[in-house]
């Protein structure tokens, strides 16, 4: 088909993404197609362009898609190559994330201990605020699945605070809906 400039995938795709999100049920199977061809279209781009970080950039959404369709095996090899991708780059930055991703995948999975150490080789020196409130969100949802309580409680408590004492508006906004989102889709509550 005809290439779009990057900026056009992003809004298709995060369009397509929201509507699943928000429990969109009118034709789940159009929507994942319509998210996934879009994630094609995106990588056929800048392969063709020749940036790797934006096919890694590309790899971590298509895993994050996966794990929000409940598509884990896709996610975890979408999101494997990408953290050798990014490490092989020397960007940490896309490697956190893509790691991340892959801590996540593994949770839904029911491998704590190895989303734990999946969470633990992430290189956070430099990371923004959203990231390290995000990253201490994951480590205490992961916390609670390998059933280490305390470290659930003080992981959770920090990201609370963190997220209020930055920009706690938009993270609670982003995320107060969520619960509700997780019992339309019959998942359970990390």
């Amino acid at each position: 088909g005809e290439c779009l400039p990057h900026h056009d995938y992003a809004r298709v795709f995060l369009a397509a993404l929201s509507s699943a999100r928000d429990g969109d049920v009118r034709a789940p199977d159009a929507l994942r197609h319509r998210v996934m061809e879009t994630l094609r279209a995106a990588g056929d781009y800048w392969r063709r362009a020749g940036e790797e970080p934006r096919l890694i950039d590309v790899a971590v959404l298509g895993g994050t898609a996966s794990i929000d369709l409940a598509r884990l095996d896709e996610a975890e090899t979408a999101l494997g190559a990408a953290v050798a991708a990014a490490r092989s780059l020397g960007d940490r930055a896309r490697a956190g994330r893509a790691l991340a991703g892959l801590a996540r995948t593994l949770f839904w999975r029911g491998q704590y201990a190895d989303a734990e150490l999946t969470l633990k080789a992430i290189d956070r020196q430099g990371a923004g605020e959203a990231e390290a409130i995000a990253g201490a969100s994951l480590e205490a949802v992961i916390a609670v699945g390998t059933r280490n309580l305390d470290l659930a409680v003080s992981r959770g408590t920090e990201a609370l605070i963190s997220a209020l004492a930055g920009d706690g508006a938009a993270w609670g906004n982003r995320h107060r809906r969520a619960p509700e989102r997780h019992r339309r889709r019959g998942f359970p509550l990390p």
